[in-house]
């Protein structure tokens, strides 16, 4: 059957009094149907980063390519300002409503184009179907926002609602959960080596958070770093991280050498005064040297505010700390600002990296970002390189560094020195280079890290 644009229908009450007549009227037959509650992920940081113009553009443009992707017997209303109800009928099943939703997926990768500027599309379903998981609209729509809590939790596109699925954790109790661990330094900081390219060996390595929640087991950290982000903790929990990686750094040192850590900052943390200068000081206070401490700020965070940004990110590049712009290539920075930045790095995105050896224009895009790097004095960064091809194809162009799954998931600290002690990639070793294998070591989410605090 033809995909065709389906009804589009403002509000709840509207999409359940038409799923009311729906049932009605296919009472006697019974013809499974499904329910799905969809939501665009990271609306708020888009909102800070670009403006709330561009969000409602987002949902606009989100809106579209869903109803794209749906049949005209088929239903989307607008539940609230980030989230879209949808009503898929004539199904043979789940297995059918998968089906569609995989469509809506694939149709929503291609990144968004909002004012010139390029926006990723991110979205995570949650299915319900009839009559395996309810027999009245509010029942199912009940499940399939149940089964949205859990593909947010665990990072997925989408999950199908199980009837056995025990009772979900509340948002609110999650809320309290995470200002707790962050409170007591319950937040495990992973890192992900980073690798010289042509040493062929470790330089730095990026700070990633990981939380488990005491209820609801681990939490995806899209999903707590947003909480983090929509209920004002990302400062402290910057501030912990931030301490952290001083801490494991300044123990590696005597015996693996300097390796760089770099923390990520969030548009707000960028955005806030009070949490740059609480960065200065803590780098001060852990007797941070110049260019021991790397911060790594989006493209698209940066072009948020650009006068006042600028003014923030050359104050930290005073203090001595290496700025990179993150994910570079997915927020289209004017290359008169690029000029004007006091950074030293740019990380290209992944999503161009993985794609190099795959026949597309990724390839050539990935040299011009290096050759553009290098003409203004920057080192560059290849992140998500998985294969040898790949970093033979990035060590041919001149990439200076590269992170990703050929070299080390992200481990826990003690995980870290496991792998400094074996990897062909650690200074102590053979060099890696070309002729390096795999350097990843699978206890990396068995272990904890050490107890790093604030220096006393």
């Amino acid at each position: 059957m033809a995909v065709a644009s389906s009804i589009l229908l403002p509000d709840l009450s509207l999409f359940s009094e038409a799923l009311k007549r729906h049932m009605a009227e296919n009472r006697s037959q019974n013809r499974p149907f499904a329910v799905v509650v969809a939501s665009v992920r990271r609306l708020r940081a888009i909102n800070v980063e670009f403006g709330r113009d561009a969000g409602d553009k987002v949902i606009a443009q989100a809106t579209a390519r869903i109803q794209s992707c749906l049949h005209t017997e088929d239903i989307v209303a607008r539940l609230g300002s980030n989230e879209f109800a949808l009503f898929l009928a004539n199904l043979h099943g789940p297995a059918h409503a998968e089906l569609a939703i995989h469509r809506c997926i694939t149709r929503c990768r291609d990144p968004l184009i909002i004012d010139g500027k390029r926006i990723n599309l991110k979205l995570a379903f949650g299915i319900a179907c009839f009559p395996e998981h309810g027999r009245e609209p509010a029942a199912l729509l009940r499940a399939a926002d149940s089964a949205l809590a859990r593909a947010r939790e665990r990072a997925c596109d989408y999950l199908v609602h199980h009837s056995d699925t025990p009772p979900r954790t509340s948002p609110a109790t999650i809320e309290i959960e995470l200002e707790e661990a962050i409170a007591e330094n319950d937040i495990e900081v992973c890192y992900q080596p980073k690798i010289d390219l042509r040493a062929g060996v470790i330089t730095g390595a990026e700070c990633l958070t990981r939380w488990r929640s005491p209820s609801s087991g681990p939490i995806s950290p899209g999903v707590f770093v947003d909480i983090a982000e929509r209920t004002g903790l990302i400062t402290p929990l910057t501030m912990r991280t931030l301490n952290a990686a001083l801490c494991h750094s300044r123990e590696w040192a005597p015996t693996h050498g300097a390796i760089v850590p770099a923390v990520n900052l969030s548009p707000q943390v960028l955005a806030d005064p009070e949490a740059v200068e609480l960065i200065i000081q803590t780098a001060e206070m852990w007797g941070v040297g110049d260019g021991e401490l790397a911060l790594e700020v989006t493209e698209s965070a940066m072009m948020s505010n650009p006068a006042e940004n600028l003014r923030t990110l050359q104050l930290l590049h005073e203090h001595g700390i290496v700025l990179a712009i993150d994910d570079f290539g997915t927020g289209y920075s004017s290359l008169a600002y690029l000029q004007q930045l006091p950074v030293s790095e740019l990380k290209i995105d992944k999503s161009f990296v993985m794609n190099m050896t795959e026949g597309s224009d990724a390839a050539k895009i990935v040299k011009t970002v290096i050759d553009l790097a290098h003409n203004l004095d920057l080192k560059v960064v290849a992140e998500g390189v998985e294969t040898e091809a790949v970093m033979r194809l990035l060590t041919a162009m001149g990439c200076d560094y590269a992170q990703g799954y050929l070299f080390g998931k992200p481990m826990p600290a003690m995980n870290l020195i496991t792998w400094l002690a074996r990897s062909p990639w650690s200074t102590g070793n053979r060099r890696g280079g070309l002729s390096a294998g795999v350097g990843d070591t699978e206890e990396a989410d068995a272990n904890h890290g050490g107890g790093c605090g604030v220096p006393r």
